[in-house]
C-alpha cells in the first residue's frame, strides 16, 4: 500500500509540476505539435515580396512588430534558405531593431520556424510576466529551425534581439508562426499492485518448524506453571 501511494504520488507531482511550470523551451517542431493539441499556424504568404512598408504585421491573431526599422522585408521562398512559404528577413540588435511578436489571450504555447547564421535571443513572457531568454544560431542559413516556448501561464510575445556582448545585428528570417491555447496532458503512471514476494518450500518447510517449537515451547512453559 505503502509503494503504491508513493507512485500516486510521484505521478502527481509530475502533473503538478506541468501545472505550475515556469516557461519551457522547444527546440522540436514535432515535439511542439505534440505537446499542444490544438496547433494553429500562420505565414507571411497574405503579404507580397518585396520590402512591406507597413513595420507592423498582423496574421491573423499574431501581430509581428519590427520596433526600428523603414520597412518588412518579405521574401519568397527559395529566395535563400530553406522556407516553403513567404519569410520575413531582418537585421536586430539589442536595445536597437527587435522582431516582437505577440500571440492572442489564451495562447499557452507559441513558436515559429527560423533560421540566423550568427547568434540572436529569443525572449518569451508569460501572461503573467515570466521570461525565459535563450540563444539560437542554426549556423547553416539552409538551416531551417524551429524554437518555440509554452507555459501554463500562457506565451503573451517573443522577443528576437541580439545578444548585447558583442554587439552585433545579425539577420534572422522567420517563417511559419505556430500558437496552441490547449497543452496535451501529462499521461500519469500507472500504479502497479503489490504482490507478495513467493515462498519456496523449504522456506514453508522452515516457516512450519519454526511454529512447532514455539509451540512446543509455550506448552511446557504453561506445564511448568502449573
Amino acid at each position: 500500500m505503502r509503494f503504491s501511494r508513493t507512485i500516486a504520488f510521484l505521478a502527481f507531482t509530475l502533473i503538478s509540476s506541468r501545472a505550475s511550470a515556469s516557461i519551457q523551451a522547444i527546440s522540436d517542431l514535432s515535439l511542439f505539435n505534440q505537446s499542444v493539441s490544438d496547433v494553429k499556424s500562420v505565414s507571411f504568404d497574405i503579404f507580397p515580396a518585396g520590402f512591406y512598408p507597413a513595420t507592423s504585421l498582423q496574421l491573423g491573431d499574431v501581430s509581428v512588430v519590427l520596433t526600428n526599422a523603414g520597412s518588412s522585408p518579405i521574401f519568397a521562398p527559395g529566395a535563400f534558405g530553406g522556407f516553403t512559404t513567404n519569410f520575413l528577413s531582418t537585421a536586430v540588435e539589442d536595445n536597437q531593431s527587435n522582431v516582437v511578436i505577440t500571440f492572442p489571450p489564451g495562447s499557452l504555447a507559441g513558436g515559429m520556424l527560423l533560421t540566423s547564421v550568427y547568434p540572436i535571443t529569443l525572449t518569451a513572457k508569460s501572461f503573467s510576466g515570466e521570461l525565459k531568454t535563450v540563444i539560437f544560431s542554426s549556423g547553416n542559413i539552409n538551416n531551417v529551425s524551429f524554437l518555440g516556448f509554452e507555459s501554463s501561464s500562457g506565451i503573451q510575445t517573443i522577443t528576437l534581439s541580439s545578444p548585447s556582448q558583442p554587439s552585433l545585428t545579425p539577420i534572422v528570417n522567420i517563417g511559419n508562426i505556430s500558437y496552441g491555447s490547449i497543452l496535451a496532458p501529462v499521461a500519469p503512471i500507472p500504479s502497479a499492485p503489490i504482490s507478495a514476494p513467493a515462498m519456496n518450500i523449504e522456506g514453508e518447510l522452515y516457516l512450519i518448524f519454526g511454529f512447532l517449537v514455539f509451540a512446543r515451547f509455550i506448552f511446557r512453559k504453561r506445564s511448568t506453571l502449573e
